[in-house]
């Protein structure tokens, strides 16, 4: 059975809750051990953080790729049956052939799982590029003057662009061929009903 959206949403907010309760047993160990507050300015402390988030976007993403996993078996399942009715197969092959049908939905969900995975790169070259800005004196060695940091400025303007593309139209064709093949057999089907009704019938 597919679970619903709350119930996954409440899985993955148990791992965030998890998570954070971990990070904050890992901070207050690093502070005992090493007998300092300000342990996020340790460079091997925040690998190990980093290394966490990691952790908990990965337990994230399995919980969400199950459920659309579990969601398109399910869409294609069910549109195998409903094929029963012509209706069904015309419904699915005009979607389709609009690019708003199922195949057109995956293809999107996929580009934006793509684009996610993109900027979370871009987001961690800028986030070392500012610590280490940040950490840059004017005569190199390590500053943290608070009005040095206020004028630290990160450029964003290079940030990657989403870019997603319909099918072409050869695909969306290929995607149809079945329910036109059945759409072409309900019609002969009917047909010859109608036509073997037609011969049966008394004309006296």
């Amino acid at each position: 059975p597919v679970p619903s959206r709350e119930s996954v949403d409440r899985e993955k907010a148990g791992l965030r809750q998890e998570m954070r309760a971990k990070r904050q047993e890992m901070v207050r160990e690093e502070q005992e051990r090493t007998g300092r507050d300000d342990v996020w300015r340790d460079e091997g402390f925040q690998t190990k953080m980093r290394a966490l988030d990691e952790e908990m976007q990965q337990s994230e993403q399995k919980v969400e790729e199950s459920y659309l996993s579990k969601v398109q078996s399910q869409t294609r399942w069910s549109g195998i049956v409903a094929r029963i009715s012509p209706l069904t197969s015309f419904n699915l092959a005009a979607f389709d052939l609009a690019a708003a049908g199922i195949a057109q939905e995956v293809r999107f969900v996929d580009a934006l799982k793509a684009y996610s995975q993109t900027w979370q790169t871009y987001s961690e070259e800028k986030q070392k590029a500012w610590d280490m800005e940040r950490q840059r004196g004017s005569d190199g060695s390590v500053s943290f003057n608070s009005r040095d940091m206020e004028q630290l400025t990160v450029d964003l303007t290079d940030y990657p662009r989403f870019e997603f593309a319909h099918m072409s139209l050869l695909d969306r064709l290929s995607e149809i061929y079945l329910d036109i093949l059945l759409l072409a057999v309900w019609n002969i089907l009917f047909f010859m009903l109608a036509y073997l009704s037609f011969l049966r019938y008394d004309i006296q």
